[in-house]
């Protein structure tokens, strides 16, 4: 079951400081316990443990420094020896809010589903326990496929819908080894996809609760050499992400903002753009943002014409110089039109109007095909201007993050093997380029200009990597 996690923000005195937006959260689902010596080698600040059989376990973890938090059937005191609990949710918002009340001074997870969302659990923190297990998703010989190109089960698009929906709270997932994420029971995931859950979690400005599969569990108690040079590396990673977090908090170099109500609606059509390197900034329907020349200049506004507010917002967006794609829920109106928009043209899926000092493209159908609107939108940002383009990385994912003075930070998540010999293009002058890993120093690396952009062409990366452009 896909559910959506609540961590309680104050913790029990002497615990020192945690921080859920950053620090490394493992749950080990047992039936085994792991040592503290073994947590503490990977840097993990906080384990989820069950609550039967790990007493002795939690207590190591205490004294080690590591936040333990018991998996319970119900909300209640935790075992001796554990500082926190994890447990379902009760049958209502309010029942869930004012169960977290009563615990208040442990660390709680509370499981809730990817629809109560937009629960208010103060004084509790929420984390979406939903996604697919990230990698390359193994191809079905059986079928047969319109394009050669891997097709990438990634969750960025998650933690960008957390933070433009509640930017109050820190953007956590918290999916696990199964059907609801994509992982048959005979599928064997590579030690390393869970230093890409973490590197795509944190690089997109939020954070994951992983899941330690089972195999992987196993061969780490067994002491078996690949597991834990892999785990080594988990560390390693995570003292990186760690390091770097207040850039992958900082807004999203991007000109596109997507309306967004919930993930049922809206989920996929994020999904795609990410998986094409647009990655949109997403905003409440109810809190659009405003057209600029150099920020947004592109709204999609899918299914929100029930909101008054959002068809006043998305059209003083176009009014005012930006590109409006619209398109209508199941049975509704098309919005746009009735506002003195001119035709200026059509397509076969959309008409082209021309609103005060901008566009609109106003879409007939509801959108059943995410990946090809994504590439719409790829048109309308320009494909030669696009925010951020990757040549001959079939199997990366960038995230671009505006800094202060006018710098970029891309990040780069790297879902297949390890990849050579890709360019990456960004738009805009930048005279500097600095290559930042886990595995090393920082580097420069050989950058030009092309056209109102600047590429910088990567020799070879690993897992992770982020690019410094100044």
């Amino acid at each position: 079951m896909r559910t959506l996690v609540l961590i309680l923000s104050s913790l029990s005195a002497g615990y020192g400081a945690f921080d859920p937006a950053q620090d490394l959260i493992i749950r080990w689902p047992g039936p085994e316990t792991p040592a503290a010596a073994l947590l503490r080698q990977a840097g993990v600040k906080a384990v989820v443990l069950p609550a039967r059989g790990s007493e002795s376990a939690a207590r190591a973890c205490r004294d080690a420094g590591i936040l333990a938090i018991a998996e319970m059937d119900s909300p209640g005191p935790p075992p001796e020896g554990f500082s926190g609990i994890a447990c379902d949710a009760a049958a209502s918002e309010a029942a869930t809010r004012a169960a977290a009340g009563k615990n208040a001074g442990l660390l709680q997870l509370v499981y809730l589903k990817p629809e109560q969302i937009h629960w208010r659990v103060a004084p509790a923190l929420a984390v979406l326990r939903a996604g697919q297990w990230p990698g390359i998703r193994p191809r079905d010989p059986s079928k047969a496929t319109a394009s050669e190109a891997p097709w990438i089960d990634a969750n960025s698009y998650y933690l960008a819908y957390l933070r433009g929906l509640f930017p109050e709270r820190p953007a956590l997932l918290g999916y696990r080894p199964d059907e609801d994420a994509g992982v048959s029971k005979e599928r064997v995931l590579p030690y390393a996809t869970l230093e890409v859950g973490l590197a795509e979690a944190l690089a997109a400005g939020g954070n994951a609760v992983l899941t330690i599969p089972d195999d992987y569990r196993k061969a780490l108690l067994a002491g078996d050499a690949k597991a834990l040079s892999a785990w080594q590396s988990l560390g390693r990673m995570a003292r990186f992400l760690a390091g770097h977090a207040a850039t992958f908090r900082r807004p999203l170099a991007t000109r596109v903002a997507v309306a967004a109500s919930s993930l049922e609606h809206h989920g996929e059509l994020l999904n795609m753009m990410y998986r094409r390197n647009v990655a949109p900034a997403v905003f409440n329907p109810a809190a659009l943002p405003g057209f600029s020349p150099s920020g947004f200049r592109i709204l999609v506004a899918s299914g929100v014409g029930s909101s008054e507010a959002a068809r006043k917002s998305a059209l003083a967006f176009a009014a005012a110089g930006g590109r409006l794609l619209a398109a209508p829920a199941e049975n509704e109106k098309p919005w746009w039109t009735a506002a003195g928009a001119r035709k200026t043209g059509s397509t076969e899926e959309f008409d082209c109007f021309e609103f005060g000092k901008g566009a609109i493209f106003g879409y007939r159908e509801p959108i059943i095909d995410p990946a090809e609107f994504a590439l719409d939108v790829i048109d309308a940002e320009g494909d030669g201007t696009r925010d951020l383009r990757l040549y001959n990385a079939d199997s990366v994912v960038g995230i671009p993050h505006r800094l202060p003075g006018g710098g970029i930070s891309v990040e780069l998540i790297n879902y297949g093997g390890q990849t050579q010999d890709f360019m990456v293009r960004v738009e805009g002058a930048f005279r500097k380029a600095t290559w930042r890993t886990p595995e090393g120093p920082p580097t420069v690396l050989k950058l030009t200009r092309q056209g109102t952009g600047t590429e910088v062409e990567v020799l070879y990366m690993n897992r992770f990597a982020s690019i410094l452009l100044e």
